[in-house]
């Protein structure tokens, strides 16, 4: 996995950086070949640190003044990534952040001598990735095993009331980290630290200064890596951070201002903006026509006739967007554009033909979990539509070409959204509407001279799983085999059904393809070389055979957040074997009924002989996508029987 480092993971410095010279590296800490606390670490962050302040400009406006710096040490080639570097930049239309003054060098120890080698202002890109966003991109030089990169920049940001957030926890150690924040002693701010590692903190007036600043600094040493976690929304929810909210300014003359809107406040901007409620508003004359089409219809039918007109005729080119900023209008024509062009013209279209449908704004999964305690328009980058309904509501993401109607793609999956109404905003506290569900019928003969097991199985994939396995097959250009990748990284969905290169299959006959409505069926030749054993006159079948758990995803003892699945799971097989000739059943695993409290999870097995067959009854189910750190040792349990039987053998021995 590459890491990019990211302006909002990596905010820096202790001292001003006029004063941070670069270069300046130990040939102690140049020689060394590994973290001292930690042998596996690839990399480690020596110190990291950040000075923040704010500018009182007459003519600019009051500005955050931001400095950063970094040094890290690469132990190992699989650590070279964290020399490469996207910093993120947000704006709004005419305000903007920026970034400057980037310096860099990275020191390298060779033939007995220290090697430095600075970053060049031609290696730095500038890239735009969101309608709010954009990003500044460059790659250190010379950065191999061994290499100390140091980097130290500047940032500007109109947004007083939002600073960056801090992390002082990395996937790689950190020996020192440092956070200074200089306040004006009439700017009352609110803390928001998350993570559990501690952190110390010593404020200090800093007296003579323009504004009676008292300045706050955060200091964590030693602090571990956190692991990545493929059960969790964001793992940077949960690390060793701080964030400070700007809530209000209380004037030295007794005057007061409230900075912090609240969400009523938002919904007014989004409403009134041109980029989101003018364009929900607007008319084309390229989709009357589909516009009264579907006011023939009947409700049920008119809401996903328009559904699927906007998911089918228009192509989304990867960014995210809460907004439409180069308008609806450009985006019927060019039939192009972000999630925010799609879902703010999907909102205009239901709202055109009398369907009750509000844009919800929310934050998308890779920026993490919305705060709903602090509102902030800054924090909101993705938008869907919510439909109520007379019992439930729906959520709409016609963004995603595959997902059906009322299925979110995983980027849109959170915990909480905001409702946006006309002169009014709410909360909704979000429930996954996916469902991962796979039913499998087989049937197995036992081949004693290659010891195999051959055989068929017909297959039914519905909800996300038919949704994955479109995606999939879009991406390796192939259906005539399963297969269980999702971008080169390891799933959630690999520990629901895994496949086994050292067995084929070869797929018979597929159904429903491309409709996106109707499971997808499949049926499919199987061999299988690993799920059985000739040992002296007893032949040994894997428990499980091969749709078992291969791994138990939960090693740890205690977890400290909740467990997070991307979509509910109905994982069911049948599958029979015929029992060789000559052969009788010697011994069964024992059949198990497991139910989590409240229903959350649950796994049945059973295996049984009906005449001359073994049959296996595999279900194992998972009915709430969120489970509390406290529900972790009971979810732990049942994986762990769940992973034991996958070792259990049925036993079958000669006559």
């Amino acid at each position: 996995m590459k890491y990019f480092l990211s302006l909002c993971l990596f905010l820096i410095v202790s001292t001003p950086l006029t004063s941070q010279k670069l270069g300046e590296i130990s040939e102690r800490l140049l020689q060394q070949t590994e973290y001292p606390k930690d042998s596996s670490a690839n990399a480690a962050y020596i110190q990291q640190s950040v000075k923040i302040r704010y500018n009182f400009d007459s003519k600019n406006g009051t500005r955050l003044e931001m400095e950063y710096y970094y040094k890290i040490k690469v132990y190992r080639e699989s650590g070279e990534g964290y020399g490469k570097f996207s910093l993120p930049l947000y704006r709004d239309g005419a305000d903007k952040e920026k970034i400057y003054s980037i310096k860099g060098v990275t020191s390298n120890y060779s033939n007995g001598k220290i090697v430095k080698t600075k970053l060049e202002k031609g290696d730095i890109y500038t890239e735009d990735t969101s309608e709010n966003w954009r990003k500044i991109i460059f790659a250190m030089p010379e950065v191999r095993s061994g290499s100390v990169i140091e980097v130290k920049y500047k940032k500007t940001s109109p947004y007083i009331y939002s600073i960056p957030k801090w992390y002082f926890q990395h996937p790689i150690p950190t020996v020192e980290s440092n956070y200074s924040i200089d306040v004006p002693s009439y700017f009352i701010l609110t803390p928001i630290p998350s993570g559990s590692h501690p952190i110390s903190k010593v404020s200090k007036a800093l007296n003579g200064s323009q504004h009676d600043e008292i300045n706050y600094t955060l200091t964590g040493k030693d602090i571990p890596a956190i692991k990545e976690d493929k059960y969790v929304l964001n793992i940077d929810d949960y690390r060793a951070s701080m964030k400070y909210e700007l809530h209000s300014i209380q004037y030295p003359d007794g005057r007061s201002k409230k900075l912090s809107s609240d969400w009523k406040d938002i919904a007014t901007q989004l409403n009134d903006s041109k980029y989101f409620g003018d364009q929900i508003d607007k008319n084309f004359k390229e989709i009357n026509s589909i516009i009264e089409q579907a006011n023939s219809m009947e409700l049920d039918e008119k809401l996903l006739f328009i559904y699927n007109y906007v998911r089918d005729n228009y192509t989304w080119n990867k960014r995210y967007g809460r907004n439409s900023y180069n308008g609806l209008s450009k985006f019927v024509k060019e039939k192009n554009g972000s999630s925010g062009d799609f879902n703010l013209l999907l909102q205009n279209m239901l709202k055109k033909c009398d369907i009750e449908s509000y844009p919800l704004v929310m934050k998308s999964r890779s920026a993490g979990i919305l705060n709903t305690q602090f509102p902030t328009l800054t924090e909101l980058d993705y938008v869907i539509v919510y439909v109520p309904l007379e019992v439930g509501y729906l959520l709409l993401d016609a963004s995603s070409k595959f997902s059906p109607m009322g299925e979110l793609p995983t980027r849109a999956i959170n915990l909480y959204g905001v409702i946006i109404k006309k002169g009014d905003a709410e909360i909704l506290e979000i429930e996954n509407p996916n469902l991962y569900k796979i039913q499998t019928v087989s049937e197995y003969t036992y081949d004693p001279k290659n010891n195999q097991l051959k055989g068929t199985s017909n297959r039914k994939r519905i909800g996300t799983s038919s949704t994955k396995f479109m995606y999939d097959a879009e991406d390796s250009k192939e259906v005539n085999q399963e297969s269980s990748t999702n971008d080169n990284e390891e799933s959630q969905e690999d520990d629901i059904e895994s496949f086994n290169l050292d067995n084929t299959y070869e797929v018979t006959e597929l159904k429903n393809f491309n409709d996106t409505y109707k499971p997808i069926r499949l049926a499919y030749d199987e061999v299988l070389n690993t799920c059985s054993k000739k040992v002296g006159d007893n032949i040994f079948i894997d428990a499980t055979l091969d749709f078992g758990l291969k791994k138990n995803p939960f090693n740890e003892k205690f977890r400290e957040f909740p467990v997070f699945y991307n979509s509910k799971i109905y994982s069911q097989t049948i599958a029979s074997i015929e029992i060789p000739e000559g052969y009788a059943i010697e011994s069964l695993p024992k059949a198990l009924n497991l139910i989590l409290p409240e229903k959350a999870a649950k796994f049945n097995y059973e295996v049984i002989q009906m005449e001359n067959k073994i049959v296996i009854k595999y279900l194992f189910q998972v009915n709430e996508t969120v489970h509390a750190s406290l529900a972790y040792e009971a979810l732990k349990k049942l994986y762990d029987i769940m992973y034991d039987l996958s070792k259990e053998k049925i036993v079958l021995k000669k006559l």
